[in-house]
């Protein structure tokens, strides 16, 4: 039913498996440690081979409908070119998510255009930085479910909620902060897994933990008290995106519209002439020169 509102939910039968791999057949009560990733892989795989099967099925046939007869979303090529810039692509998100989730600025609300760099190829330095970055992720959530299941299973749930959108099948979006919403659940419960870890350390290691957290959550409620006043109006939004991303095309675009219904022509045809530029394909940002040098035109007519 997830799968007919959003092909993000494709993910679901890896994070039911990773609950079951941590979790006793309840899922009420989190199994203890001491078991390496494919120990309780294989338990949990054997708990319910047929579920897992038929949610294996599901998956691959709602794949195939996505991709090959419904097209959803799909990009009319790689991201860069080819599918080695498309790849490096994907690494270099996974990165710049990563970075969001311990420093979440600047958010932005638009990155069509020019604002996210793509990979140009796998040697590329930040594309090689990303790539060692992702493997040593996978690595350490792999080496740490033996000492903390629920960590790693947190570090999975991120890694595996943000896969379908890490261009592994390029889709028309580049990037959106609100794709983090889901991946921050696992970014959660490895807290929560972390918070158990230290249960076991004295109680001054506790303490100055739970000063660090609550440092940082007072901090994040800080910037989100000054990031929604970004949301305040469309000018506003738009005003913020294009100062943090001059690059953005609907920054631009909109900027466009807004400046030629305060009859500020001059900027209008700026924002709008730096949208196409951006984004040639696009007609809207055409219809909207021509309307604002028609009323240039006429302005210019009646002085």
């Amino acid at each position: 039913l997830g799968l007919l509102s959003k092909e993000v939910a494709i993910v679901f039968p890896a994070l039911m498996l990773g609950l079951d791999m941590v979790t006793d057949r309840s899922g009420d009560n989190l199994l203890p440690k001491g078991n390496t990733f494919l120990q309780a892989l294989g338990r949990a795989l054997r708990s319910r081979p047929y579920q897992y099967a038929a949610f294996s099925v599901v998956a691959v046939a709602a794949l195939a409908w996505a991709v090959f007869i419904n097209g959803a979303s799909r990009a009319v090529g790689y991201w860069g070119g080819s599918f080695q810039t498309n790849l490096g692509t994907g690494f270099k998100l996974f990165a710049h998510y990563l970075k969001l989730v311990f420093l979440p600025y600047p958010l932005i609300a638009d990155y069509t255009g020019n604002v996210f760099q793509v990979s140009t190829s796998l040697g590329e330095p930040a594309t090689v930085l990303a790539i060692i970055l992702a493997l040593a992720f996978l690595a350490l959530a792999l080496w740490i479910f033996r000492k903390s299941p629920l960590v790693s299973f947190g570090m999975l749930w991120f890694g595996a909620a943000l896969s379908p959108v890490l261009h592994f099948i390029p889709f028309h979006e580049l990037a959106a902060d609100h794709f983090l919403y889901f991946p921050l659940v696992g970014v959660s419960l490895a807290v929560a897994g972390l918070a158990l870890i230290l249960q076991d350390y004295p109680a001054g290691w506790r303490k100055g933990c739970a000063v660090l957290l609550a440092v940082f959550a007072l901090a994040g409620s800080g910037m989100t008290i000054y990031r929604n006043r970004a949301w305040k109006d469309q000018k506003t939004l738009w005003e913020t995106t294009y100062a943090q991303a001059p690059g953005s095309y609907r920054a631009n675009v909109n900027l466009g519209q807004i400046a030629f219904s305060d009859q500020k022509l001059a900027e209008g045809i700026r924002f709008t002439e730096r949208a196409i530029e951006l984004d040639p394909t696009k007609a809207v940002p055409r219809i909207n020169l021509g309307a604002l040098y028609y009323d240039l035109g006429q302005q210019a007519s009646r002085e």
